[in-house]
């Protein structure tokens, strides 16, 4: 991307507008090959279930579009109970279509990282006074330090938060190379079954400290 393409990137809290735009985001980055309703519910359920987890939000845009999103947990107990109640509301519409056991083959995956992150949370590990819970960017805006921006611009607000370090989650189908590239720790990392053939994945856990 030019220079003038990286300068034109705009950082913002993230407002419910763009939920849709979260929703196609997570559907484009990890539900290809999906029954394409499946994949569009599950983008929706993931954007939900993450934003009821979280209490910091941030999006990357440039021009009017959305193309990455960070959000994260401050450690304070706050969550947001909208999108508590969206999650659910979701849940029972994939019910009523008949979707739900679709549904659940494709968020597996995040299904074992919330339950990673809610035992070590509950463990008091040494980074969980707070908890980057998604980070998610376009393909379209590779090559604009867009990533990197959103990572870094989260680690401001959760420091600010009074959070004096945090955890996060992520898998083999994510970059998680990217962390290890940026210094934080890993602290495990644990083989689970991905799919209902019975694929496993490894999913990790990281740790950054922010003193």
């Amino acid at each position: 991307m030019s220079r003038l393409a990286r300068e034109n990137v705009a950082y913002r809290p993230f407002e419910e507008r763009d939920f849709d735009a979260v929703a196609g985001l997570y559907q484009t980055l990890w539900c290809a090959g999906l029954d394409e309703r499946v994949a569009a519910r599950a983008g929706q359920l993931a954007a939900a279930t993450y934003l009821s987890a979280s209490s910091l939000g941030l999006v990357g845009c440039v021009g009017e579009d959305v193309l990455g999103v960070v959000l994260a947990r401050d450690g304070f107990g706050r969550r947001a109970p909208r999108w508590e109640g969206r999650r659910k509301e979701l849940l029972a519409e994939a019910e009523g279509l008949g979707l739900a056991h679709e549904l659940g083959s494709a968020l597996a995956i995040d299904r074992s990282e919330f339950s990673l992150a809610a035992d070590y949370s509950r463990r008091g590990g040494r980074f969980s006074q707070a908890q980057m819970t998604l980070l998610a960017v376009s393909p379209e805006a590779r090559g604009l330090g867009m990533g990197s921006g959103l990572f870094d611009r989260m680690s401001s607000l959760i420091a600010r938060a009074g959070a004096p370090c945090f955890f996060l989650t992520t898998d083999d189908e994510c970059d998680w190379g990217y962390y290890e590239h940026r210094g934080l720790s890993r602290i495990s990392s644990h083989e689970v079954v991905a799919d209902a053939d019975g694929n496993v994945i490894r999913v990790y856990l990281y740790g950054c400290d922010l003193t």
